[in-house]
């Protein structure tokens, strides 16, 4: 009996310890086996997208709190490149050119205008201005070449190209031209016409001191003025040294520049005389008058006469 008790206490003994053992190789390769795990995972977790998604995040912040970022302008880095880009379309590299300005093509002018012809040029030094029509040159405005650089040249209009058409108003362009280098090139078209004369106007009918008596027609002629010539009859009082107007009665208006009418002189019951002021006047003020002496005409006590 004692043996077998010794027994049972051995294979107690080894059974505690196959199960200490079993015990503690498993609590070892579960502890072994988890560090890896915890490792890979975070392996993974440096690699993972998250991980990119929050660095692109972080790069984002500063961007977003950047004002310059913050402007609606779609090229703010263009714009500030822009500040140090020359201000101009004409570098050393571009093409020469010329480019008509005025008249640019529908102008009426007179002859004796003054017209300031303007253009714009770009790596042009000297140019001719010429006057062209109908296909013909008549010749240079410039007597020799000019600087391009002010870009504008006074004349004084002339018309031509009147002695080959027979017409007063004509049509031209202008030509600017450069020979070093190449250039030519013409305005639109626009016209010139003949001068408007402005001479005053002049009564040539009645002549002074002639006598009209009432009941009789006359004849008040006149020449040049404006148009819109309106005819009048004015009291005076007339003197050897002069004469002053008082008082005047339209006679007629809404007349041509030149031309007659044919007045009849209102005739009075009574017998009476005085000196009427006849007076032609055009559409700018300006007037001609002669003094005539008048009898028998109701005109008189409407003049004051």
């Amino acid at each position: 009996m004692k043996n077998n008790k010794g027994f049972t206490m051995v294979a107690i003994a080894l059974i505690m310890l196959a199960v200490f053992v079993v015990g503690g190789s498993v609590i070892y390769l579960i502890t072994k086996g988890s560090t890896p795990s915890s490792q890979n995972t975070n392996t993974s977790v440096n690699n993972s997208p998250q991980v990119n998604q929050n660095s692109v995040t972080n790069t984002n912040t500063p961007v977003q709190n950047n004002p310059v970022s913050n402007n609606p302008a779609p090229t703010v880095i263009g714009s500030n490149a822009d500040i140090s880009k020359p201000k101009t379309d004409c570098l050393p590299t571009t093409t020469p050119s010329i480019t008509v300005l005025y008249p640019n093509g529908g102008e009426a002018f007179t002859v004796n205008q003054k017209i300031i012809i303007k253009w714009s040029s770009c790596n042009v030094n000297n140019v001719n201005i010429a006057l062209l029509s109908g296909g013909k040159d008549f010749g240079n405005l410039t007597m020799t070449p000019i600087s391009a650089s002010p870009g504008s040249f006074q004349w004084m209009a002339s018309n031509p190209a009147q002695a080959f058409t027979q017409s007063g108003t004509n049509n031209y362009q202008i030509g600017i031209t450069s020979q070093s280098p190449n250039v030519l090139v013409k305005s639109n078209t626009f016209t010139i016409q003949p001068q408007v004369q402005t001479q005053p106007i002049t009564l040539i009918q009645p002549l002074d001191q002639v006598v009209w008596t009432g009941g009789n027609q006359y004849d008040i002629s006149w020449i040049a003025g404006t148009g819109n010539v309106a005819l009048s009859a004015c009291s005076t009082n007339y003197t050897n040294t002069g004469y002053s107007p008082q008082q005047c009665v339209p006679i007629v208006s809404n007349l041509s520049s030149s031309g007659s009418y044919n007045y009849s002189l209102p005739s009075s019951t009574s017998s009476n005389s005085g000196f009427v002021e006849i007076k032609a006047t055009d559409s700018t003020s300006t007037y001609d008058s002669h003094i005539v002496k008048v009898n028998n005409s109701s005109i008189l006590p409407l003049i004051g006469e």
